[in-house]
């Protein structure tokens, strides 16, 4: 498409790549997925060339700010995953433990695909214990996703047991 086109396979400078996909960002209607994919290609660009400082306070905010984009359940846990990942990788544990918590909160037991948050959850708890203003462990463990971590990873599973007992 011509999105992966200009920032992925195009000799355009960085800024050209960055204009071009925060123009389409600030342009596209909230009831688009198109929103959410330029924002997921900026994130990806930005990380890629070393320059995430462009769009850090935004992804800080993008559980806020996506509220009231009209975005399938599967487009919103990609984008909050993407998010998340990427502030976890730039040193940003507060910030990526509240997305990645987002993103987790939109799977339920029942989810065919619940299985492939398992690396998302597990360091999702870790998040949470690196983070100074996550005070609320027993709202984690509510998680279906981070219930799953029960038998194969029971000691992190123990571990952020260990801190919803000592909250209580």
């Amino acid at each position: 498409n011509f999105i992966d086109l200009l920032v992925d396979e195009s000799e355009f400078q960085l800024k050209i790549k960055v204009d071009s996909l925060v123009q389409l960002y600030n342009s596209v209607h909230t009831n688009s997925g198109i929103k959410s994919f330029a924002f997921e290609k900026l994130i990806d660009l930005c990380l890629r060339e070393n320059c995430c400082d462009i769009v850090v306070e935004r992804a800080r905010r993008i559980v806020q700010e996506s509220k009231d984009w009209t975005l399938t359940k599967e487009e919103r846990r990609t984008l909050y995953q993407k998010v998340g990942r990427v502030l976890d990788q730039i040193g940003e544990s507060g910030p990526a433990f509240k997305v990645m918590f987002a993103c987790l909160k939109l799977y339920e037991q029942s989810d065919a695909e619940i299985a492939s948050t398992e690396g998302d959850a597990r360091r999702c708890v870790i998040l949470a214990i690196k983070a100074v203003d996550v005070i609320n462990f027993a709202e984690l463990l509510e998680l279906p996703a981070i219930k799953q971590l029960t038998q194969k990873h029971a000691k992190v599973f123990a571990l952020l047991n260990m801190f919803t007992q000592a909250t209580a």
